[in-house]
C-alpha cells in the first residue's frame, strides 16, 4: 500500500498524526449486520475499527503497511486480527468479507496502476453482494491547491499529485477517477463533503459506497 519511502513516513509519524475523514459508523449499520466480517485497508493506527468495534461488530481485520501504525492498532483494538502488508494486494482469500473499508488511503497511493490493484484486490476478498466503501479527497480548486497541483505536475505526470512538505507524496482525485476505479462495482453513494486533512485544512472528500456484482 506504499512505496518503502511511503511507508518510511508512516512510521515516523505514528503516534503524533490524527486521521480526520469521519468513520462511517451510521453508513456500516444501516448496510451490515453486527455478524458481517469487515476488513479495513490501510487502517492506520485502528480508529475505524475501533469505533465499529463500539457499535458490536466483531470479526475485524485490518491492515497497514507501516508496521508502527499496526502496532499501535493491535494495543488499541487486541481483539482484531491486524497485519503488516506491503503493496497492493490483500493477503487474505477470495471472497473473506462482507465489506472493505478504504479511508483515506487511495490519496497515500499516487500510482495508477498501484490504486487499481487495490480496488481489484478489494474486489477479490469481498463476497458477492459485499460493500466496499471509500472516503477520499477530491480535487480542490482554491488558488493554493490549484499551484501546488501545477509545480508538481511535471513531476509526478499527473494533475493532483503533490508532494507535502514533510515529505510524502499525495493525491488528490476528480470524481471522474474515483468511478472509473470502481467501475465494476454497483454504487450506491457518491457524496461531496467538506472534510478536513491531517494537516488542518479544509477540502473536498467524498463518501463512496458500491457493491460487489454477482
Amino acid at each position: 500500500m506504499g512505496a518503502p519511502e511511503q511507508t518510511d513516513y508512516w512510521n515516523r509519524v505514528a503516534g503524533s498524526k490524527e486521521f480526520s475523514l469521519a468513520v462511517p459508523v451510521a453508513l456500516v449499520k444501516e448496510r451490515l449486520d453486527t455478524d458481517a466480517r469487515i476488513l479495513d485497508v490501510g487502517c492506520g493506527y485502528g480508529r475505524a475499527l475501533c469505533a465499529i468495534a463500539g457499535e458490536g461488530y466483531t470479526d475485524l481485520c485490518g491492515i497497514d503497511s507501516a508496521e508502527r501504525m499496526v502496532a499501535a492498532a493491535r494495543a488499541n483494538l487486541p481483539s482484531a486480527e491486524f497485519k503488516v502488508n506491503r503493496g497492493s494486494d490483500i493477503p487474505y482469500e477470495d471472497a473473506r468479507f462482507d465489506g472493505v473499508l478504504v479511508i483515506g488511503v487511495l490519496t497515500c497511493i499516487p500510482d495508477d496502476a498501484a490504486q487499481a490493484r487495490l480496488v481489484e484486490e478489494a474486489a477479490r476478498v469481498l463476497r458477492p453482494g459485499g460493500l466496499l466503501y471509500v472516503a477520499d479527497f477530491l480535487l480542490n480548486d482554491d488558488e493554493r491547491n490549484r499551484a501546488r497541483y501545477a509545480r508538481f505536475e511535471d513531476e509526478f505526470g499527473t494533475y493532483g499529485v503533490f508532494r507535502l512538505d514533510e515529505g510524502v507524496v499525495v493525491r488528490h482525485h476528480a470524481p471522474q477517477r474515483i468511478r472509473a476505479l470502481t467501475a465494476a462495482f454497483q454504487e450506491e453513494l457518491f457524496e461531496e463533503k467538506t472534510v478536513r486533512t491531517m494537516n488542518g485544512h479544509f477540502a473536498r472528500g467524498f463518501d463512496y459506497i458500491g457493491r460487489k456484482r454477482g
